[in-house]
């Protein structure tokens, strides 16, 4: 089904997703879905710079599978951003890979409760593109860590270490992040 979820002074959001494998009484799930985002005539203001006015579009594409307590996902995303005056235009070609395995860590304490932890892993790149189409930089990272489910995908914690990659640009930037997401 369609959703939209914005639409503002030439702004228009929205996301779809299909359920194309009902196999959820035999713990198999398939989801496939598409975004896409536009944004036109915006303008940023910085004070050394002169006013510019630019439009923004991305889309995207996404695939989640899972199977028992085998997870894997995966996403394809393009953004543009075309500026008018100074500055220049902006395109970045995403994607990223991962796979993960559920635990059910809690039964063994004897715990009555519906949590999970998710060991996982995941391999992105990125390349953001010159106006004239070359390669102006190409990202890879490759991502290890571990989810802790605790009421769903409604309220978890998910930790990882990033090992980062970048052609253009190398730099020692790899990183532990730590995230709580609070869905209501």
């Amino acid at each position: 089904m369609p959703k939209t979820q914005g639409l503002q002074d030439g702004a228009v959001s929205g996301q779809v997703s299909r359920n194309h494998l009902a196999l959820d009484t035999e713990g198999a799930h398939a989801v496939i879905g598409g975004n896409f985002a536009y944004l036109a005539d915006a303008t940023f203001d910085v004070t050394a710079a002169p006013v510019s006015e630019f439009n923004l579009s991305a889309w995207g594409v996404d695939m989640f599978f899972n199977s028992g307590r085998w997870v894997f996902e995966g996403e394809y995303d393009r953004f543009k951003e075309n500026v008018t005056g100074a500055g220049p235009n902006i395109h970045v070609n995403g994607w990223f890979v991962q796979g993960g395995y559920l635990l059910n860590y809690w039964q063994y304490l004897n715990c009555e409760c519906n949590h999970a932890i998710e060991l996982a892993a995941r391999y992105q790149g990125s390349d953001t593109l010159t106006p004239v189409g070359g390669i102006a930089d190409r990202l890879k990272w490759t991502s290890i860590g571990f989810n802790v489910y605790i009421r769903d995908h409604n309220l978890k914690i998910q930790r990882e270490y990033i090992f980062k990659s970048e052609e253009v640009a190398s730099t020692n930037n790899d990183a532990f992040q730590m995230q709580l997401q609070l869905d209501y």
